[in-house]
């Protein structure tokens, strides 16, 4: 009977080292989301601002268009 208790107790000593090993994997894969998660962001912060820039300028057409009225000037 003892040495069955001693077995299980080395077992939960085994598993407790298991899920620090684990707990650690999770950290670093924490780390490496917020990362991705962080570079991700700018990438749409940069294609935001590209597509800014490739939008037509609206107030320039509208210049140029004549008042329903002044069709013949």
């Amino acid at each position: 009977m003892k040495s069955r208790f001693i077995d299980a107790l080395a077992q939960v000593e085994f598993l407790k080292g298991q899920i620090a090993i684990k707990d650690n994997q999770l950290t670093i894969k924490d780390q490496q989301i917020d990362k991705q998660a962080f570079s991700l962001q700018l990438v749409i912060q940069e294609n935001s601002r590209l597509n800014i820039k490739l939008l037509p300028e609206v107030p320039a057409q509208k210049e140029v268009m004549k008042k329903w009225f002044e069709f013949w000037k």
